[in-house]
């Protein structure tokens, strides 16, 4: 009995010994969990359920990747990504064809289309000048008739390329007073600035071409630019120059505004950004496209007129396109100085039953008589 009372001292100590060892261990804690609220007995012997403590999360490391392009780097991922560089161009020959662009931001996107369409020809030299915020109106900002000067005889152009007015549509500055849009004053100016900058261009030597203004999203720009371009087409032609109508390309079926629309290819594909201003690289291909329509044959008869070089393909953009898809071609769309359709034949013949189709010779159709009287079979 003695020796069991004994053990069972024993176990209580034992018991005992542990609970300090325990209670000296808390008490052993580092600062951090001090900062905790502090635990009772009951909890040390039987735990408390602690709140889970959230660790920080750790800012997403971006994944380094190093595009080696000749001597230079580009890290993306850890900067902010650089707009994309256009390939290197293929060296132009000396005696290339210079094509000058001048004008507002609509030929800063049509000097972008023609430099990626002749990118790889060395005969081709497209040559910007552009100025996006300019026009007509604010010659207090850019003068056009004074600069169109020292860019003609800096750069001696071959054939000049202008875009203008997208920045027209507002008050003009004469006198000291400011005159509306639909003033007889702004609109008698503005006829004048126009005829003063075909003069210029007449005067260069060189060829040249007014590309017209393209419809764009806000209708109130749409419906000046529709008259806008019948008073550059009409100081164009009377100056001896070439003016391109590019509205069709820019509309829908009803003739309004659109973002979309067929591509260089034929292919359908987004031409304007979401403001309705700017151009899309399809849109600018597409403006270039249009451009490219003149200036090839232009260029062509300079070369056939200053004798050699007659047989080297100038342009060939027509040539390298891979067309997978013709696009609906409007009676006006096929040649810009067409007065018929390509192939129109004179109508020979009578119509036959009253259907409207002339007989052609040699067909199954064909019921005319013969000199003999007799009908063909």
């Amino acid at each position: 009995m003695i020796k069991s009372l004994h053990t069972y001292k024993g176990g209580i100590w034992s018991v005992i010994a542990v609970i300090l060892a325990v209670i000296f261990t808390t008490l052993t804690i580092d600062p951090a969990a001090a900062q905790q609220k502090r635990r009772s007995l009951f909890d040390v012997l039987f735990g408390r359920k602690q709140p889970r403590i959230t660790q920080p999360v750790r800012p997403h490391q971006q994944r380094r990747v190093i595009i080696r392009q000749g001597q230079q780097q580009q890290i993306y991922g850890t900067q902010p990504m650089q707009s994309r560089q256009r390939p290197a161009a293929a060296p132009k020959n000396p005696t290339a064809k210079r094509i000058v662009i001048v004008g507002d931001f609509v030929a800063g996107a049509l000097a972008d289309g023609l430099t990626d369409m002749y990118k790889d020809n060395p005969e081709m030299n497209v040559i910007s000048r552009t100025e996006g915020s300019s026009g007509l109106v604010r010659d207090d900002y850019y003068n056009w008739p004074i600069k169109i000067s020292d860019i003609i005889a800096r750069d001696k152009p071959d054939v000049i390329v202008l875009v203008i007015g997208a920045n027209d549509r507002q008050s003009m500055r004469l006198a000291n007073k400011n005159f509306d849009v639909s003033s007889p004053e702004w609109a008698s100016n503005y006829q004048g600035r126009i005829n003063a900058l075909a003069l210029k261009l007449q005067q260069s030597g060189a060829q040249w071409l007014w590309v017209g203004l393209p419809s764009f999203k806000q209708k109130i720009l749409s419906d000046s630019f529709v008259s806008f371009n019948a008073l550059y087409k009409q100081a164009t032609e009377k100056s001896g120059g070439h003016f391109i109508d590019i509205w069709s390309g820019f509309v829908d079926d009803n003739g309004h505004f659109a973002l979309s629309g067929y591509d260089s290819n034929g292919q359908t594909a987004r031409l304007r950004n979401n403001d309705g201003i700017s151009f899309t690289i399809a849109g600018k291909h597409k403006l270039a496209f249009y451009a490219d329509q003149l200036i090839a044959p232009l260029l062509a008869n300079q070369i056939s007129a200053s004798g050699g070089m007659a047989s080297i393909p100038i342009v060939g953009t027509s040539a390298r396109r891979d067309i997978r898809h013709i696009a609906p071609t409007g009676l006006w769309d096929i040649s810009p100085a067409a007065s018929s359709l390509y192939g129109a034949q004179p109508a020979s013949g009578k119509p036959h039953n009253n259907t409207g189709f002339y007989p052609q010779s040699g067909r199954a159709d064909d019921f005319r008589s013969m000199p003999d009287g007799e009908e063909t079979r």
